[in-house]
């Protein structure tokens, strides 16, 4: 069968369009796909290294703060609704798949319109505009927290948990020798800090301020600081404040640590729910209908994670790690709690229920 999988402007989206096509490809071994994405997004990078052909419409993200650059994009979307059109036409698929992300709307409008059938991922716990739209008029919404049940139609609902990367489904590594690799110190107790693939400021300098507390403890730090912050922060690196840009192996980085500090975007926290990883979680702020915060009310809510909102973070960080330090059994009851969220063959379950749906309609 043919395949549309369409989904980008961040890297869980891609990866995720990703693993659904890869597990799709072992369920139909002769499945054929075409990745469709925003032109100047990051999708048109990773895409074609997994092997994957990619178009890209020229669209951008609606700016909500600023009216006169949305009439250039609300332009965007018609062009782009029409070329969904003449490129259904053309390509003829069997199904249309959304990851999510503005990316998806066109394509998957199109393909509404036209009759195909058209399979939507949310993966938050509260959807997005797109999504929202989308799935009104979707064959199956394929989600990672049953309370979106309040907000889309339940009897199109099916809880998979929302597909990663496939290298999260490898051995995770020894915490020594991941230890070794970043040249941590063996014994000590460590935390993760970041705040995303980019960084995020208000994380870092939170970080930094721990340096002066922690000296007194046997612990350690590794932060990921973002390509672009890096230089603000490299110098406060010591002895037991390890500071990276970026991490390319995330396996590695979380198998070395006790704690991790992140975001309560849907890919950490599905990462962190698959590797049953004790965590601080930051909401940023300021994001489409404060998902964020609502991802970590969902896991905070049943002693899931601790929740600190990023404006208490400077003051309220140091003493929240210090309980899960003093209390090793906090950090079992965190770690037992998370992996309810975890949905270890997310992938694999989206992709047959994708391919029975389709076998069924071809009888």
């Amino acid at each position: 069968m043919k395949y549309i999988i369409t989904g980008g402007g961040t890297g869980g989206h891609i990866f995720s369009a990703i693993a659904t096509a890869n597990a799709l490809k072992k369920i139909d071994t002769e499945a054929d796909f075409l990745f469709v994405g925003a032109q100047d997004y990051m999708e048109m990078s990773i895409v074609p290294k997994t092997g994957y052909e990619i178009v890209g419409m020229n669209l951008h993200r609606i700016k909500r703060k600023n009216f006169f650059k949305n009439i250039k994009i609300f332009y965007e979307i018609v062009i782009a609704l029409w070329q969904s059109y003449k490129l259904l036409k053309k390509y003829r698929p069997d199904a249309v798949i959304g990851t999510g992300g503005f990316a998806t709307g066109p394509i998957i409008f199109a393909a509404q319109y036209m009759g195909i059938p058209t399979f939507v991922q949310e993966h938050n716990s509260y959807p997005g505009l797109t999504n929202r739209l989308l799935a009104k008029k979707a064959t199956r919404i394929h989600t990672a927290y049953k309370s979106i049940e309040q907000y889309l139609n339940p009897d199109k609902i099916l809880l998979t948990g929302n597909p990663i990367r496939d290298d999260f489904y490898q051995p995770v590594p020894d915490k020594k020798m991941a230890r070794q690799f970043y040249k941590l110190a063996p014994e000590k107790f460590t935390v993760l800090i970041m705040g995303g693939s980019d960084g995020a400021a208000p994380i870092n300098d939170a970080a930094i301020g721990l340096i002066d507390k922690i000296k007194k403890y046997n612990m350690q730090i590794l932060l990921q600081t973002g390509k672009v912050l890096y230089d603000k922060y490299k110098n406060y690196q010591t002895g037991f404040v390890k500071i990276l840009p970026f991490i390319d192996n995330m396996m590695m980085a979380y198998a070395a640590v006790d704690v991790v500090v992140a975001r309560a975007g849907a890919m950490s926290t599905t990462e962190l729910a698959l590797l049953g990883k004790p965590a601080i979680i930051v909401p940023a702020p300021n994001l489409e209908q404060d998902h964020q915060t609502k991802n970590a009310l969902e896991l905070s809510n049943v002693n899931a994670a601790v929740f600190i909102p990023e404006k208490k973070l400077q003051n309220h960080l140091w003493p929240e790690l210090k309980k899960l330090i003093d209390n090793p059994e906090k950090l079992i009851t965190l770690s037992q709690n998370i992996k309810q969220f975890a949905f270890p063959d997310a992938a694999k379950d989206i992709a047959t229920d994708i391919f029975e749906y389709l076998k069924k309609q071809k009888v």
